[in-house]
């Protein structure tokens, strides 16, 4: 099985998008721990919680990628991206091109699914909170229901709603709440604004990729019955509820760049603003490809100012 076609169905380029939630999670436990006086914190402990929680969005998500290619392949939807993608602009499909067969491909999603299994099982025993076993159940099911089944709700316009949940709040709360649960003596009352805060804008930052993917998809999309967001909206209003939720995404950087470092936040947090315009501009010139490599781009350079926020002295 060539090297090259597993990276191809694990779909490199997503795991920003999962690993970004997890990092900005272990930002907001990090700065918790560094505002709350005379608390005593198990830093190994605090570290190992982290590159579990790491393993658990890493592992998801490539379980989820093939899970999608395998589903979608088996639909047809797929059906246009049997060649490779220099040739027609799309990302080749493993399941609908024939590279891998149909028990390859769900040995592969077994195998990952059980790695993630593995880190969360670890993640919630250091953390005591046995209650997430059902979230982590959720996010399973999550993954394989999204294209598959009879009824997967990727399919009726349900897609955003559940990246800005799994991606969004539950990543990032999730996160913070394992880390400081598993490494401090806080309680179980763990709220806090600015983890709320950063939740939203994960979520909609995430949102912004999968919007631009259905974008682009949405006339193969219209056309194999697959009824996502955009295909409901159609093209002009999906593109004015794209505006407002980069609109929406920038306002909540700017709240938390504000609360972790102040007036030097808000100063980096407008790193982002040509960013999102790029985005907007190759998005209505229908160069999808590049709105795709800048919004990857915005979730790195995003989760790179929540770790100089934290890092940095408040001015």
């Amino acid at each position: 099985m060539p090297v090259s076609v597993l990276l191809r169905g694990a779909r490199i380029r997503t795991l920003p998008a999962s690993l970004s939630p997890v990092i900005i999670g272990v930002c907001c436990a990090w700065a918790t721990l560094h505002t709350t006086h005379h608390l005593q914190v198990n830093y190994p402990l605090f570290w190992i919680e982290t590159v579990l929680c790491l393993g658990i969005a890493f592992f998801l998500q490539i379980a989820a990628n093939f899970a999608n290619d395998y589903s979608d392949g088996k639909k047809g939807t797929d059906a246009h991206r049997v060649q490779n993608e220099n040739q027609t602009g799309l990302p080749q499909r493993l399941t609908a091109s024939g590279l891998l067969s149909d028990r390859a491909m769900i040995a592969i999603i077994m195998i990952m699914a059980a790695c993630a299994c593995f880190c969360g099982t670890a993640a919630i025993y250091y953390a005591r909170a046995w209650w997430f076993f059902l979230l982590g159940l959720l996010c399973l099911l999550a993954g394989w229901f999204y294209t598959g089944g009879k009824h997967p709700y990727g399919y009726h316009g349900w897609g955003e709603v559940a990246v800005f949940l799994f991606f969004g709040i539950l990543a990032v709360y999730g996160t913070y709440f394992l880390v400081l649960r598993s490494s401090t003596i806080l309680g179980r009352s763990l709220y806090s604004p600015l983890a709320v805060g950063a939740s939203c804008i994960s979520g909609f930052y995430a949102v912004i990729v999968l919007m631009v993917n259905n974008l682009r998809d949405i006339n193969t999309d219209s056309h194999h019955k697959k009824r996502t967001l955009e295909v409901h909206l159609g093209w002009y209003h999906s593109l004015q509820l794209f505006i407002s939720v980069e609109c929406i995404a920038w306002c909540l950087t700017v709240y938390c760049a504000y609360s972790l470092s102040h007036l030097t936040g808000i100063l980096l947090a407008c790193c982002l603003l040509p960013f999102l315009w790029r985005i907007l501009n190759n998005l209505k010139h229908h160069s999808f490809h590049s709105s795709l490599a800048t919004a990857s781009i915005t979730i790195i350079l995003l989760t790179a100012l929540f770790i100089l926020w934290t890092l940095l002295p408040s001015w």
